[in-house]
């Protein structure tokens, strides 16, 4: 059987509704809920009324993505017949058959190949239909492709919503790292995947609206990007939890080396573009200063 785990945190309640449509009948969809109040959730919960098979489990605090993915995992293991599980985001949308496509191509894939560690979909931002792009190294160099169409292609990293894989390896391989929080969770766990010998794919036909940051604007940088503004405090957590992936040793030197230079590059955009620019600087420099300190969990 498959599952769907979507964490959420104040939910848009439509968007929500849209994604729960996309998942294909019979699956089980399962929902943790990351300290949303009782009062936001009731439109949430009004709204849930009309899906079978919806499971919810409501955190009575926020202890961030991470961990909240972690206990959706533990609930479904629980269960003992489910056997692939799909990681979303409360803001993504699945297209019309990007599931059962995302499906095929890891069986496809893993009929294959015995170390199919997690499959990823196309991610399409919904305000500048410009595709977030698949992370890969080519000839020792970090790179973004936007293939839409053809095989699945062997990835560096996949982002966390969307992901698809066995739910024994997410609990083999002892789930989201709680130690981030929120961002980052994604790229330590496929570089974590795939020091354990687990590769990584993504999918082009399957396409799912994934919306990141606060906004996001369409930007020329060797070819069109998605360039997402982020709240400070989503900052912080971003060069705080980059500074920490530097200090592993199974991160590869390739990723540290494009991440010194996207981190300067997210610093210059918020100075240059920023209305809120000085917050912004301050929160990336305590950012840095956490990493650099080790400091874990949450910020306070």
């Amino acid at each position: 059987m498959f599952a769907s785990l979507t964490a959420t945190y104040y939910p848009n309640s439509e968007i929500l509704r849209r994604q729960l449509c996309a998942i294909p009948d019979g699956w089980i969809r399962l929902i943790v809920d990351d300290g949303t109040s009782d009062m936001a959730w009731r439109d949430i919960a009004r709204m849930l009324r009309a899906f079978d098979r919806v499971e919810v489990i409501r955190l009575p605090r926020n202890i961030g993505l991470a961990a909240a993915q972690n206990a959706g995992l533990r609930q479904l293991k629980k269960r003992e017949d489910v056997g692939c599980v799909l990681l979303l985001d409360q803001d993504t949308e699945p297209r019309e058959h990007a599931v059962e496509l995302l499906v095929s191509a890891y069986r496809e894939l893993a009929d294959a190949f015995p170390n199919v560690g997690a499959v990823g979909p196309a991610l399409i931002d919904p305000a500048t239909d410009v595709h977030h792009g698949f992370h890969v190294v080519r000839r020792g160099v970090w790179k973004r492709i936007s293939p839409l169409s053809g095989p699945p292609v062997p990835c560096a990293t996949l982002n966390g919503s969307g992901t698809l894989m066995a739910l024994d390896t997410a609990i083999s391989l002892g789930g989201m790292d709680e130690t981030l929080f929120i961002d980052m969770v994604d790229a330590e766990w496929s570089f974590r995947m795939s020091a354990n010998g687990f590769g990584l794919y993504g999918v082009p036909g399957s396409q799912f609206l994934h919306r990141m940051g606060v906004e996001t604007s369409r930007i020329w940088l060797f070819g069109w990007r998605v360039w997402p503004r982020r709240s400070p405090i989503r900052n912080r957590y971003v060069f705080r939890n980059s500074i920490k992936l530097m200090r592993r040793n199974y991160v590869p030197a390739v990723w540290k080396v494009w991440a010194v230079i996207k981190l300067s590059l997210s610093f210059v955009v918020a100075l240059m573009t920023d209305p809120d620019r000085w917050k912004q600087l301050a929160s990336m420099a305590a950012g840095v200063v956490d990493g650099l300190r080790r400091i874990d969990g949450k910020v306070t």
